[in-house]
């Protein structure tokens, strides 16, 4: 999964490669981060009209959650060992390619906080911070070609 504004591919630190808990998310394009960026969605729900799924990271296993602090004051996402609490809960709301009918865009938007993933900055490489549900494409993640 790559953030459409940036093209960083979201990841967790070390390329996700440390199973461990409370690794900082990122949207990352430097070193091996093909490794890293495979995301499955499991144990689907509905809740309030929504489906909403855990993320589990393919390489280390772990699941992501708020948590964390970025840049001194901005909530992260960070990795914990997989669980079926509500704060590990995320729905994609796709967006639509326009004309095309296609779903292949989507915005990641937290359970228990209600904001989305985003980067924090406009870099490639950049740390993953939650905000304000909003529509501009760095909400955005491309989840197929």
């Amino acid at each position: 999964m790559a953030n459409v504004a940036t093209g960083g591919y979201l990841i967790h630190q070390d390329w996700s490669g440390h199973k461990v808990d409370n690794m900082l998310f990122q949207a990352w394009t430097s070193g091996p981060v093909d490794l890293g960026n495979r995301w499955f969605f499991e144990a689907p729900q509905e809740k309030e009209g929504y489906v909403w799924f855990r993320m589990r990271n393919g390489r280390s296993k772990k699941c992501g959650v708020p948590g964390g602090v970025v840049h001194g004051s901005y909530q992260g996402v960070v990795t914990k060992s997989c669980s079926s609490g509500d704060e590990f809960l995320w729905r994609a709301e796709p967006q639509n390619d326009a004309g095309s009918n296609r779903w292949r865009t989507v915005k990641f938007v937290s359970y228990s906080t209600t904001n989305a993933m985003k980067p924090y900055g406009n870099n490639p490489d950049e740390y993953i911070i939650l905000e304000d549900d909003g529509y501009a494409n760095k909400y955005s993640w491309s989840v197929g070609g």
